[in-house]
């Protein structure tokens, strides 16, 4: 029962018994980069979160240190073994889980793929019974670069900052790695302050957080804001009136050269609150 189904799952007769005395053992080969040993941390942090709301205990952690049984790996790789030969289309978001009667070991070229694989892991934990896992191989890579959703926030409830968080961390749970954001009003614009008054409007601030929080998870936040139409919270307001293709309508008036001296300042503030190379138009 994992979400999405792995490209290759060999199920075999056994499982691996998770107890108390378990290790968690993280080799990361590079215990000098900080960037990556956050990366890891987090990996670890997540399966361990998994393990204590199942089983209601915690693992020990062990780093660059051989551990001979009873325990669980995650592991960075280098490329050459990486079963390139074997399945081509295997890349930086792939990654190789075995489950025996000894072990568990998750192994990638990428912390993206440690980490995709750990959501594996913590699925088949959460569909456990009696602290034990079913023994398999699974090599598994994503059949598509975009996977996620658009999230509509400009009609009706606004998340705030903890609810945004948990959306994030619900789309990787489930491998996806791009959140869209539906905008429209819901930024806060310093060029327009009038724009998304009282409406839950976004500040930068916010929006900086919540693409700081996305980056740990592998997920790209992608703003979604219109520039035709679907103008109708902006439009409304006294001040934008005069840029509707007609009294109340949602469009705007293309045929108005002052609409696009409007629209580079709002894209230009919408593309720099949002890092990501894409934005939705």
């Amino acid at each position: 029962n994992i979400i999405p189904i792995p490209q290759i799952e060999i199920i075999h007769n056994g499982n691996f018994s998770i107890t108390n005395s378990t290790t968690l053992s993280i080799k990361n080969n590079n215990p000098n980069d900080r960037n990556l040993q956050t990366k890891i941390n987090i990996i670890s942090e997540l399966i361990n979160k998994a393990i204590i709301k199942k089983y209601n205990f915690s693992l020990n952690i062990s780093r660059n240190k051989k551990i001979d049984n009873n325990f669980i790996e995650i592991s960075l790789i280098d490329s050459s073994s990486f079963f390139n030969n074997k399945y081509p289309l295997i890349n930086d978001e792939g990654y190789y889980l075995s489950i025996t009667n000894n072990n568990i070991s998750i192994h990638s070229i990428s912390t993206k793929g440690l980490f995709y694989g750990a959501m594996t892991l913590i699925q088949i934990i959460e569909n456990s019974n009696n602290q034990l896992i079913p023994t398999c191989d699974i090599v598994d890579w994503p059949s598509f670069k975009i996977r996620g959703i658009s999230d509509d926030i400009s009609r009706g409830q606004v998340s705030n900052i903890d609810n945004f968080k948990k959306t994030i961390q619900t789309l990787a749970k489930y491998k996806m790695n791009t959140y869209m954001l539906y905008i429209e009003d819901m930024i806060m614009f310093d060029s327009y302050p009038s724009i998304g008054q009282n409406r839950g409007a976004l500040s930068k601030q916010e929006i900086s957080e919540i693409v700081k929080f996305a980056n740990l998870y592998y997920i790209d936040v992608i703003p979604i804001f219109q520039t035709l139409g679907h103008y109708e919270n902006i439009l409304a307001q006294p001040d934008f009136y005069k840029y509707a293709e007609f009294p109340g309508a949602a469009s705007l008036n293309i045929s108005d050269d002052s609409i696009y001296i409007i629209l580079d300042n709002m894209i230009r503030e919408v593309a720099n609150a949002f890092p990501s190379e894409h934005i939705h138009i």
